[in-house]
């Protein structure tokens, strides 16, 4: 069942791609609806040329999205949100794999956010 819409990943380490491989591997998603973001060019090439995925350099590209998969280090969550707010909007769903981040991390760093 392949789902409609775009599905982002903000963060394009080891847990992200492990969900991009299998998010294909299980027909959820077509790679052309998969957009990588990381601030790594090494990383942003290799996600592209193993899963075809469209890739980014900054969050901005994930505004077309309608999933974002926050896949970043747990201690980089609060500054990148408040650096990136901007980037989110309310018809989003915005998923963290990012372990031990509380809700109040999230409410806070967005406090103000129109999202």
């Amino acid at each position: 069942m392949k789902i409609a819409g775009k599905i982002g990943f903000l963060g394009g380490g080891r847990m992200a791609e492990a969900l991009i491989k299998g998010i294909i591997q299980a027909g959820l998603f077509a790679a052309e609806q998969i957009i990588a973001v990381d601030s790594a060019e090494d990383r942003r090439q290799l996600l592209a040329k193993l899963y075809k995925v469209n890739i980014a350099e900054d969050s901005a590209g994930l505004v077309d999205c309608e999933i974002v998969v926050l896949a970043v280090k747990p201690q980089v969550i609060p500054a990148l949100l408040q650096s990136r707010r901007a980037h989110f909007h309310k018809k989003q769903l915005v998923l963290s794999i990012a372990a031990g981040v509380s809700l109040d991390v999230f409410e806070s760093s967005l406090a103000g956010c129109d999202c």
